[in-house]
């Protein structure tokens, strides 16, 4: 699935050792990576809920090629159309599919 470019700007990441190689990464995407500040969680956005919501899921520390892909589609689909409070209750399916349609016409 290729993303629109207008919403592949930037990428906002805590402090874990996940993005030891986020210079590659601005690199080889063309994105501008930014880090929370320590003790900041006003700058983590819906990031830590986010990550609750993953860790009903998948256990952190989990070794992700373990997990068949069908199980991990199985993840993403629950958790993208899960209606979420910050989404006036729409889940982010709905809301990126009704963007791409606006956008396309």
């Amino acid at each position: 699935v290729t993303i629109p470019s207008e919403l592949r700007r930037t990428l906002t990441w805590d402090q874990g050792r996940e993005m030891a190689s986020w210079s590659d990464l601005e690199r080889l995407t063309g994105l501008d990576a930014y880090f929370c500040e320590p003790h900041s969680p006003w700058q983590k956005g819906s990031k830590k809920n986010v990550n609750r919501i993953i860790r009903r899921h998948l256990p952190s520390h989990l070794d992700l090629a373990a997990v068949p892909t069908a199980q991990l589609q199985s993840i993403e689909t629950n958790i993208n159309t899960m209606p979420r409070r910050i989404r006036q209750w729409e889940n982010a399916h709905d809301v990126y599919s009704t963007y791409l349609v606006a956008t396309a016409a």
